[in-house]
């Protein structure tokens, strides 16, 4: 994972821990005294600078809130980048297959790729390439929702009876 610093946000976390903390008339040595971990790693973490997920719950626990009240601050809550078009359309065809399989018919006999995708392509009116498709129902077959057998030279995939 790249390092990854949200400045903004992590001094609003910060800064919201301070003011948790100096509520509870706590001192910085005093968190430190009941988390064992040093004056500066507190101070940091006031201050906004990284730190691990293991710290802000021993904190927490330390001036008495849950951990999810340390984030109990205004964010910004727009993901860093958007996800590109293919990505969305993959998403959905997804979507639509899963939901396919969950309403326990369409799979219930035998479906080549070729079914799915005809399906998708005259029901639901979506573009989809077969590699997607068959990615798709691979990830069913991996997950345990669908199984899989060769015929000829194509798979062909069915819904595991529960």
């Amino acid at each position: 994972m790249a390092n990854y610093h949200n400045i903004k946000e992590t001094k609003k976390v910060g800064s919201h821990i301070k003011r948790l903390r100096t509520d509870k008339k706590l001192s910085i040595e005093d968190v430190s005294v009941l988390t064992g971990f040093t004056r500066n790693t507190i101070k940091r973490v006031e201050e906004g600078f990284n730190t691990d997920t293991s710290h802000l719950i021993e904190i927490a626990k330390a001036i008495g809130v849950h951990p999810m009240e340390l984030f109990n601050v205004p964010f910004d809550t727009k993901p860093r980048f958007k996800l590109s078009p293919q990505r969305v359309d993959k998403v959905f065809v997804t979507r639509i297959i899963t939901t396919l399989l969950e309403k326990g018919t369409f799979f219930a006999t035998g479906k080549f790729v070729k079914d799915v995708v005809g399906y998708l392509i005259d029901e639901e009116n979506v573009k989809v390439s077969s590699v997607h498709v068959s990615t798709v129902l691979q990830r069913l077959v991996n997950t345990g929702r669908l199984k899989t057998k060769t015929v000829g030279r194509n798979s062909q995939y069915t819904q595991i009876k529960k």
